[in-house]
């Protein structure tokens, strides 16, 4: 899952792996956040972050309301074992996907988790030869939130992202068996 401030992954990696220490914590971190440069680093820095690359915003991403550039205390207390950076594009066609092939009108963090929970599946499959794995994310929003901005095309265009066509079908899913 992706965090904000962090509360909800670290509650529920450390309620998870008090339960079985086999479970694994994945990240789902948008482009620009460090903190999945902390998770696997140590260090909370990310090339977005390079003085001469600097913006008003430290990073542009169209997900809002995760992916940091600090470490807050919640997010310290969390078991993470590693996680995927997701880029706006793949974000956006994973929600326009889930509209048409499953109903599902979701937000851009819910769009961001679903597309890391797609990159932990091939992962699992291609690295550890896991056949079956199973996947647990968080629908945490709904696209109703985001019709002004992540689901309006006008908007999304300065971001210079590409609106999905009707029949998108999101990089992670592809080669997916």
């Amino acid at each position: 899952m992706s965090a904000g401030t962090g509360g909800t992954i670290a509650g529920v990696s450390k309620y998870l792996k008090s339960k079985d220490s086999n479970i694994k914590i994945y990240l789902a971190d948008p482009t620009g956040s460090s903190l999945l440069n902390k998770v696997k680093y140590g260090v909370c820095y990310t090339y977005q972050q390079k003085e001469s690359k600097l913006k008003k915003h430290r990073y542009d991403s169209i997900v809002e309301g995760v992916g940091l550039d600090r470490i807050t205390n919640n997010f310290d207390m969390g078991l993470i074992d590693d996680g995927f950076v997701c880029d706006d594009q793949e974000i956006l066609d994973m929600a326009h996907y889930l509209l048409k092939e499953e109903g599902l009108f979701v937000g851009s963090s819910s769009s961001l988790n679903i597309v890391t929970s797609c990159k932990v599946v091939k992962e699992l499959k291609n690295k550890y030869n896991i056949d079956n794995p199973t996947i647990v994310t968080i629908i945490c929003d709904s696209g109703q939130r985001h019709v002004s901005r992540f689901w309006n095309p006008n908007y999304v265009s300065k971001y210079n992202l590409i609106w999905p066509s009707s029949d998108v079908i999101p990089l992670c899913l592809k080669d997916i068996h």
